[in-house]
């Protein structure tokens, strides 16, 4: 497929593209504005979609007039059409319609004619033989123009002045802005994950040649700082923080704000967009402030050689000193560490060291993974997944029942404000959420998400009320 396929009829102008997808990118946005150079564009995109993405959408449009909505269904508003309307000042047949459909979303990867296999169905349409679904297809121009909530509702006709039927679903469209449902809102959220890779920074992996045994050998390389990786032929040497000290353990009961603001599900801890931006400055480990003091004495000594000699000294010295003790204690020094005629085999160290410090440096320079390693979390969002209908289920059942776990808790009692939130919201409107299933809970939220209740005098819906549980 391609971009091609976006052409003006000759003699015409383009006054509107519609597009209905699920999913989009940027690019594509400009190459379909470059090509057909449209008056208006109206996009309905399934509110799953991020507030940041949609405005990246539109900043892609550059001044061409541009708005946006959503539209909802119980699980992905997967329908993907693109419908044009092209007008000419003068002439027979001032107005030609054309609607094209298929698999293709809009996405460079659909177009671009380079990635995806899709297909796609084009038809001109006649305003006097095609009425049905013309009519269809206005009412979502009208909604989105209106900004208006409407339900469109499911139709099927056929056939049309160039065939084939066609088959359109019903969902509903509203204005960008808060999560239109409970699905749309775990779909906007993130989850928690530890930095894996922080224990590689600012510390000399080495390989020894064999397998630590748990004795002597063993308490002769802890004295001089070197830390076991797990494996028992590999271990660690700080080169910051002398004399090298374990860092504290991030383990989640150090973590408060996790318990607060977080819950469970089977890929790992969630917690809303809102939240996140609201309280990231202390979504860090424990040891975050120790880290950062390394991170800066790394970056301000990334010039200089003297200090980079002191560090590299001081690693070799715990090495030569290492294979003193073990030599001392009777043990051959050669079965476990590199070594030449002399004793340890300071060249190859020496650059090992020297190879580490440049790549941490580089790395220090990098402000995402710096910002990875300091924090000790990622935040990656949560899969667009939707359209997977068993594996979406799973996903929320599980929430579901981290919320029917957590409400049950005695002692210690649950510190989560979600589930804070949803045991509110749940007695506002007469029930008890100790007593209810995992299933109850979500069928309670997707059905009540819009209705409102009245909560210490206030007037919010259930939506609104639960989605800022990060405020109380």
């Amino acid at each position: 497929m391609s971009f091609e396929l976006f052409e003006v009829p000759e003699g015409y102008e383009t006054d509107l593209a519609l597009i209905i997808v699920p999913y989009f990118d940027p690019k594509f946005a400009k190459r379909l504005i470059k090509q057909l150079s449209p008056n208006r564009v109206r996009f309905i995109l399934d509110d799953g979609a991020r507030l940041e993405e949609l405005d990246r959408l539109k900043e892609a449009c550059g001044q061409t007039d541009v708005k946006v909505a959503v539209g909802s269904a119980r699980g992905i508003v997967h329908l993907k059409g693109f419908y044009f309307e092209f007008v000419k000042l003068e002439g027979k047949q001032r107005r030609k319609r054309r609607f094209l459909f298929g698999s293709a979303n809009a996405t460079n990867a659909a177009f671009s004619g380079k990635i995806n296999a899709e297909l796609i169905a084009k038809v001109d349409l006649s305003a006097s033989n095609d009425r049905e679904l013309l009519n269809y297809l206005q009412k979502l121009v009208n909604t989105v123009e209106s900004d208006g909530h409407v339900r469109i509702k499911a139709e099927s006709f056929g056939p049309l002045r160039h065939p084939p039927t066609f088959y359109l679903p019903s969902f509903k469209i509203s204005p960008v802005g808060p999560s239109s449902g409970f699905d749309s809102w775990l779909q906007r959220g993130l989850l928690v994950a530890k930095y894996k890779d922080a224990q590689q920074f600012l510390n000399i992996a080495i390989k020894l040649k064999k397998a630590l045994p748990m004795d002597l050998v063993g308490e002769i390389l802890v004295d001089q700082g070197l830390i076991e990786l797990g494996a028992r032929n590999v271990v660690r040497y700080p080169y910051i923080g002398q004399p090298p000290i374990i860092e504290e353990s991030d383990d989640d009961s150090s973590a408060n704000w996790k318990a607060s603001y977080c819950l469970w599900t089977h890929f790992g801890e969630w917690l809303s967009d809102d939240c996140y931006y609201a309280h990231r400055k202390i979504m860090r480990a424990k040891s975050s402030p120790s880290r950062q003091t390394k991170v800066k004495e790394l970056l301000d000594h990334a010039g200089d050689k003297s200090w980079k000699d002191e560090r590299r000294q001081a690693f070799l010295g715990a090495l030569d000193r290492i294979w003193q003790g073990l030599a001392a204690a009777g043990i051959n020094p050669y079965e476990f560490l590199e070594g030449d005629s002399g004793g340890i085999n300071e060249v190859a160290f020496h650059n090992k060291f020297d190879k580490k410090i440049e790549a941490d440096i580089c790395l220090a320079h990098d402000g995402d993974f710096r910002n990875r390693y300091v924090n000790g979390y990622e935040f990656p969002k949560v899969p667009h997944f939707r359209q997977d209908t068993e594996g979406w289920k799973s996903f929320v059942h599980s929430f579901g029942e981290s919320i029917a776990v957590e409400a049950t808790r005695s002692k210690p009692l649950s510190q989560s404000k979600i589930v804070k939130a949803i045991r509110t919201a749940i007695s506002v409107m007469g029930l008890e959420l100790a007593e209810m299933v995992s299933t109850e809970i979500i069928n309670k939220l997707r059905k009540s998400w819009v209705k409102t209740i009245n909560v210490d005098g206030n007037d919010v819906t259930v939506g609104e009320f639960v989605s800022g549980y990060f405020h109380s």
